[in-house]
């Protein structure tokens, strides 16, 4: 291996265009020195090398990640406006004009109905239309952040925009990688509720194995939607199979603190968002009698204002929207320490200089 003088502020570990090829192929910058190992892969940038590969504590994790959020919460609050506010009104619009004369009807045997004259089938079409539009939002906003925190580590120029605009392509794989890990947990579901109708007694065993598989499961598809934002062409679930490879145990850590994050993100949003609801009369304009047989589900969880109801209910999507961006840092992170393959156009964009990496940050 040829020894190169470093250059005056070391970049941080990664792929770069290999020195003693004139720039082709990569070769791996472990942060004070090039090392043996190198790739000529077309595209993206291979994992690190296995000895490169680890997580960081997870109180160095969560500062970091708290720092990136803060610092560009500007940013990541302009993403949020775009993508979650339009669909949050929408959807609560749409489920008030579907649901607002809903009423749950019981039975002196129990049975419950439901009786909504004044929907039609185009209404509840519409609802559904809206809610679906919302999640793919929601996804949307996970790349974009993903990408963008990533562009933030590395110091690249990247503007929210650029991220929002680079994360439309990626959906495809973010929608696949998505769909099968749902449809795996809900095939294991399927699995364990006929054995519990099988044979009951097995409930015991087969319920705590699914909560169980379905832990496991989450913590080794975890980078799914982080390989669809920051490697192009890869739906994540082999990455992430491969990356989380023995992390079962740190990765849940990391989930339980982000969920937490979570929680404490929706009760805020919530204390926010009570007194547009109390304004509005929600679970309080209707008036029956506990052991009444019909239950005016449209007035309790609407309240008389549509619209005011709607202002309400935003909080809490921009709640949910602060957190998603809470999570895309955090895994942007993840991936990064456990040396993740990343799309050609976040690779390096400098030269080689004085025997490293130019300027420091760039992968």
């Amino acid at each position: 291996m040829t020894d190169l003088p470093p250059p005056a502020t070391p970049p941080p570990p990664g792929w770069y265009p290999d020195p003693t090829t004139g720039g082709d192929g990569l070769r791996w910058w472990d942060g004070s020195s090039w090392t043996d190992h190198r790739s000529d892969l077309p595209g993206t940038t291979p994992a690190a090398p296995a000895e490169h590969q680890g997580l960081r504590p997870v109180g160095e994790w969560t500062s970091e990640m708290m720092g990136l959020v803060t610092r560009r919460a500007g940013h990541y609050f302009t993403l949020i406006v775009v993508l979650i506010v339009p669909t949050a009104l929408l959807s609560g619009l749409a489920s008030f004009n579907a649901l607002e004369n809903l009423v749950v009807i019981t039975d002196d045997d129990g049975a419950v109905t439901f009786d909504n004259p004044t929907a039609t089938g185009g209404d509840y079409a519409l609802m559904i239309a809206m809610y679906l539009l919302s999640i793919v939002a929601n996804l949307v906003l996970v790349l974009a952040a993903t990408r963008y925190a990533w562009s933030d580590v590395h110091e690249r120029t990247e503007t929210w925009m650029e991220s929002l605009r680079a994360a439309f392509p990626r959906l495809g794989y973010g929608v696949v990688g998505l769909l099968v890990f749902f449809g795996l947990l809900f095939g294991a579901y399927v699995v364990a509720a006929l054995v519990v109708l099988a044979v009951p007694i097995l409930g015991l065993i087969a319920i705590p194995a699914w909560i169980a598989g379905a832990a496991w499961l989450w913590s080794r598809l975890a980078l799914v939607s982080t390989t669809a934002a920051l490697a192009s062409g890869k739906t994540g679930v082999r990455t992430s199979f491969q990356l989380t490879a023995g992390r079962t145990w740190p990765l849940l850590g990391r989930g339980a603190i982000l969920l937490l994050f979570t929680i404490s993100l929706w009760l805020v949003s919530q204390v926010i968002s009570a007194p547009f609801i109390a304004i509005v009369g929600g679970g309080q304009s209707a008036e029956f009698d506990p052991g009444a047989s019909e239950i005016p589900f449209g007035e309790l969880a609407f309240g008389a204002n549509p619209a005011l109801h709607s202002i309400g209910q935003l909080f809490g999507a921009i709640g949910s929207g602060a957190a998603l961006v809470l999570w895309a840092a955090g895994f942007a992170l993840v991936y990064r320490d456990l040396g993740g393959p990343v799309a050609a156009d976040l690779a390096s964009e400098g030269t080689v200089a004085d025997g490293g990496p130019s300027g420091p940050g760039h992968v």
